[in-house]
């Protein structure tokens, strides 16, 4: 059955992500892991500053625990940065850099101080604030982005929560298709065995690695 754009749409804002191919993810990916030496980062699309920023970002959609890894200790950025630089569209690249700098300036407005030097928890509790919203609000976001263009008098909020959506689908598509994820968090099997047809799923069995 095929899924409708606004099926995509509520899928993305309950963290499933954007659909991508296999082959391009793994490229993306492939790509990524090789602008990362060590702790060092060579961004391709974005500059130091939105580096900074997305890593912020992303830290708090999902934040590292005792028990998992959290998107810090993966490439999500350099993912995101690779996908961008080679998938996207000049338009989509535009739109996407938008976004990114109206959060910058939405925080600044409101700290008095640019989201780059804030404390973990300033950013934490800002980057919460931009996606809690009522199930009416959400619901109106949704129309709003499902119209594919901004309404009158709303040209940067349209272009705020696509980027917003967009952040954090991709910052949950880099983390699950990392090797570390793969390899810790999702069930791994380095050589795969026998096929079993009636295997039990309970409410803690993991997803499989790909």
């Amino acid at each position: 059955m095929s899924m409708t754009r606004r099926q995509a749409l509520k899928s993305l804002v309950l963290g499933s992500g954007l659909v991508l191919s296999s082959a391009s993810v793994l490229s993306v990916l492939n790509l990524a892991h090789s602008q990362v030496t060590g702790e060092q980062f060579t961004p391709v699309f974005l500059n130091a500053e939105q580096v900074k920023t997305l890593r912020g970002m992303a830290r708090v959609i999902i934040p590292k625990s005792d028990e998992l890894p959290g998107a810090e200790d993966v490439p999500v950025v350099p993912f995101i940065d690779v996908l961008y630089d080679r998938l996207m569209s000049e338009d989509e690249k535009t739109k996407f850099l938008a976004g990114l700098a109206l959060v910058q300036a939405k925080f600044l407005a409101q700290a008095g101080k640019a989201f780059n030097v804030a404390s973990n928890q300033e950013q934490h509790d800002f980057v919460v604030s931009l996606y809690e919203h009522s199930p009416e609000q959400t619901e109106a976001i949704l129309n709003m982005i499902e119209s594919g263009s901004a309404p009158s008098g709303k040209a940067d909020e349209f272009t705020l929560y696509s980027f917003l959506f967009n952040v954090r689908a991709l910052t949950l598509e880099g983390y699950f298709q990392s090797e570390l994820v793969g390899e810790t968090v999702l069930a791994y099997l380095p050589i795969p065995g026998g096929f079993d047809a009636n295997v039990k799923v309970g409410e803690n069995t993991r997803a499989w690695s790909i």
